[in-house]
């Protein structure tokens, strides 16, 4: 693909980013591009409020959080996207999600959908996945065969109520006969949801999307009973969701062809089938650092960072979090004890946070400028947070 397709990465942010790769155990070849028309990089389609320097790794960040919402979402119902699983990733977009799906489902197990050309086009050839045109009208896709999994992020929060419908039918003639859906939607919890109909569904002509038709995909927001009253309209089986589990912003729901059983148990689940724990979604920053001129010539300069650390399932606070000065560690940060809280709308999740700080001292000949990067850790989890370019000399950030 050529350079102008593709928003160009500075050298310091390629730094960054190759350094949140090395944490994660991504291999150094994972595609970083992101097209230069992809409205999911913060600050292309509305005024991010994200740190200059962080709109890549947020973009990445966040199709990170998806892969790991649906895995966990599967995993609750006893499911994964092991082989032989085929698994249909609708509304794909450029393939925000889909260069992580790669990473857990071989390309030929995985088939993307996407309505914009341009955008179908991208994740093909960049990404070597299948891309299928999508449909305003689901009846319009022929789809090649069935599939085991269908994932949906984003898609039903934009659809005017006969689509909605329309697109839960389509996907239950889509599925196999004991395949399941995850999909997601807006809440009508929302401060900025629509008037509702008086039926638990409120959808307005307006997005944030460039280039569809606004009467076509705008802003929905749906009561989880009335996506789940559709839904069984539609011949799904059962209905299970947890509300904010995606990006804090929205609920996720699981569809079943057949009545699913809990994991465990050799009977299907009766009546209204229990929620699940939520992922256990890290993030963190590091916010600051100040630092006390060395006390004589040639000594060690002192440093104090700060920031803070969170898990997004309540029941599962951070244990440890380590700071990594370039290819090496700086130390573990002292935790302060977490706090359970739910954070009013417009971002109203249930989280574990922690706030942390760390004394460090630098030694005077260490210059230049290198990556500061913040892992978190609880008992089941373990992700690379933040990274940020640190001048050594000036002691600063450079970034944001």
């Amino acid at each position: 693909m050529s350079r102008a397709e593709t928003v160009a990465l500075a050298p310091d942010e390629r730094a960054r980013l190759a350094e949140w790769l090395r944490l994660e155990g991504l291999p150094p070849g994972f595609p970083l591009e992101v097209h230069a028309r992809d409205e999911m990089l913060p600050g292309l389609a509305v005024p991010s409020k994200t740190r200059p320097g962080r709109e890549r790794l947020t973009y990445l960040r966040n199709g990170q959080e998806a892969l790991l919402v649906l895995q966990h979402a599967l995993g609750a119902q006893g499911r994964g996207l092991a082989a032989p699983v085929r698994l249909l990733e609708l509304a794909c977009g450029y393939g925000r999600v889909t260069r992580h799906l790669l990473g857990r489902v071989d390309a030929q197990r995985l088939t993307s959908c996407e309505i914009v050309p341009e955008a179908r086009e991208f994740v093909a050839r960049g990404l070597g996945v299948e891309c299928l045109a999508s449909q305003a009208d689901p009846a319009r896709i022929a789809w090649p065969g069935r599939f085991d999994a269908i994932f949906v992020a984003s898609l039903f929060s934009h659809l005017p109520r006969p689509r909605f419908e329309a697109w839960l039918a389509a996907l239950r003639g889509a599925v196999a006969d004991d395949g399941l859906a995850v999909l997601s939607t807006h809440g009508l919890w929302l401060p900025t949801a629509p008037r509702d109909d008086g039926h638990g569904f409120a959808f307005a002509p307006d997005s944030e999307s460039l280039t569809l038709s606004r009467a076509e995909y705008g802003t929905t927001c749906v009561a989880p009973p009335e996506v789940a009253r559709l839904a069984r309209q539609a011949g799904w089986a059962e209905v299970r969701w947890l509300e904010r589990e995606l990006w804090a912003l929205q609920d996720v729901f699981v569809l079943a062809a057949t009545p699913l059983r809990d994991p465990g148990s050799a009977a299907p689940s009766q009546a209204q089938a229990p929620t699940w724990r939520p992922a256990p979604v890290l993030d963190g920053a590091i916010d600051g650092i100040e630092s006390r001129p060395p006390s004589a010539a040639g000594a060690d300069r002192e440093i104090w960072l700060h920031g803070w650390v969170e898990c997004r399932d309540p029941d599962e606070p951070v244990q440890r979090a380590t700071l990594h000065l370039g290819p090496g560690a700086a130390g573990a940060v002292e935790l302060h004890e977490a706090r359970r809280t739910l954070r009013p709308p417009p971002d109203p999740a249930r989280h574990s946070r922690a706030e942390w700080h760390h004394h460090a001292a630098v030694p005077a000949a260490l210059g230049g400028q290198t990556t500061l990067a913040l892992v978190a850790e609880t008992s089941t989890a373990r992700h690379c947070v933040d990274v940020r370019t640190l001048d050594l000399q000036r002691v600063r950030f450079l970034d944001g």
